[in-house]
């Protein structure tokens, strides 16, 4: 009989700062190798269009591969591993 193996999933916290109301906490679940921004954003229901995206503080763009060594490192920063912030709208 064969074992059978749970696969493990990475989870991942995804920051919404809009420009005016409260900042929102998402957490999603992805493979454990990780997944790339525009995957994480997708399963937290979220759309990046007119938003500044980043990866444990530096700005990031969607292709972005977000690794277990991002969470430990986000881990040990205390911060979220992705932040979404829109950006300002121009008069």
């Amino acid at each position: 009989m064969a074992k059978s193996k749970k696969s493990k999933k990475l989870e991942i916290e995804v920051q919404v700062v809009p420009n005016d109301g409260q900042t929102e906490k998402k957490k999603v679940k992805v493979a454990a190798t990780g997944a790339s921004v525009a995957e994480i954003l997708k399963a937290a229901g979220l759309d990046a269009k007119d938003r500044d995206l980043k990866v444990n503080g530096e700005p990031a763009e969607l292709t972005r591969h977000v690794g277990p060594k991002d969470v430990l490192k986000a881990q040990e920063r205390g911060k979220p591993v992705v932040a979404m912030s829109e950006r300002p709208r121009g008069s």
